[in-house]
């Protein structure tokens, strides 16, 4: 499973499936970017695009079990967002990013893609990015801004009993082809803080609130679904586990480097309510005889 045309001409047949049952390289050091808005028109056709989401992996100096290197990994980390973007324009959002790493992913994927993001503890280049990616000639950036997840999101900081800086990437994205608007928020939760990921929840749905047209959010939440920051998110938007037409791949998201072990979920796509979701993946993320990553990456289609 994972990167054979096989595969992804199953995948097509299951959005188009789903679809009748309804009837460069350029980055950001800034936090915060905003491109005048051209007076194009919102398509009246409706139009695919996905949205995908994987923690990576940081770079880390102590490795768990099984774990390969950073450059060992890295191809499988590619190979991956190269699959997904095939089909369909795709934004794409990551976690667990080094500066070292992100420079890498972009030196693969080449000079098409773009993204926007900042390191959480400078609001430069240090610590982890949670960063969107996306190619220049599906998408235009018409605004990004990081916020921390914290009471003083506008500036470096940590919230709450978090033990680390959170934040949520946010652009606003003009799709080329139809004109169309949408929001996308790219976040990774703290791992400690119970009150941190709670309020980071309702932080993120306040953003929203404030962001005309539609949205969408992904990342890691360390949050399960029978936790109250999970729970929070669900009285506002639909994940797409639930709300999809069509779903495929694993049940689970989280698997550290040993499969066979207990396995979890907190990875999430989470979509406006009342726009179709037409299909749901929680992709393979085996690379040759090992895993690129302790996380397996999550994709959602949806019709605008």
């Amino acid at each position: 499973m994972g990167f054979t045309d096989e595969i992804s001409k199953k995948v097509n047949q299951a959005v188009l499936k789903a679809k009748d049952k309804l009837h460069d390289h350029q980055s950001s050091n800034s936090t915060t970017y905003n491109r005048p808005a051209a007076a194009t028109p919102q398509g009246n056709c409706p139009i695919q695009l996905q949205f995908y989401t994987h923690n990576i992996r940081q770079d880390a100096k102590n490795r768990m079990e099984n774990e390969r290197t950073w450059p060992e990994r890295m191809p499988g980390v590619v190979r991956l967002i190269r699959y997904v973007s095939s089909s369909n324009p795709t934004l794409v959002g990551l976690q667990e990013v080094k500066n070292n790493q992100l420079n890498d992913i972009m030196r693969e994927l080449g000079r098409e893609w773009t993204y926007f993001g900042v390191g959480r503890d400078d609001g430069k280049k240090k610590g982890e990015y949670s960063p969107i990616l996306f190619k220049n000639s599906d998408f235009e950036l018409l605004s990004g801004k990081t916020y921390w997840l914290s009471d003083t999101p506008d500036r470096v900081s940590k919230g709450w009993d978090a033990a680390f800086e959170r934040i949520v990437t946010k652009v606003s994205m003009r799709h080329r082809q139809s004109g169309k608007v949408i929001n996308f928020f790219n976040t990774h939760y703290d791992h400690r803080g119970k009150v941190a990921r709670e309020k980071s929840s309702f932080q993120i749905l306040d953003l929203m609130k404030k962001s005309q047209g539609i949205n969408v959010l992904a990342g890691d939440f360390n949050s399960e679904p029978k936790h109250e920051a999970y729970k929070t998110l669900e009285k506002s938007l639909i994940e797409s586990s639930k709300g999809c037409r069509q779903r495929a791949g694993f049940e689970h998201t989280v698997t550290g480097f040993t499969l066979g072990k207990k396995e979890s979920s907190i990875d999430f796509i989470w979509v406006t309510p009342n726009i179709p979701i037409l299909y749901h993946e929680v992709l393979d993320q085996t690379y040759g005889n090992y895993l690129c990553s302790d996380h397996r990456p999550v994709r959602a289609i949806i019709e605008v």
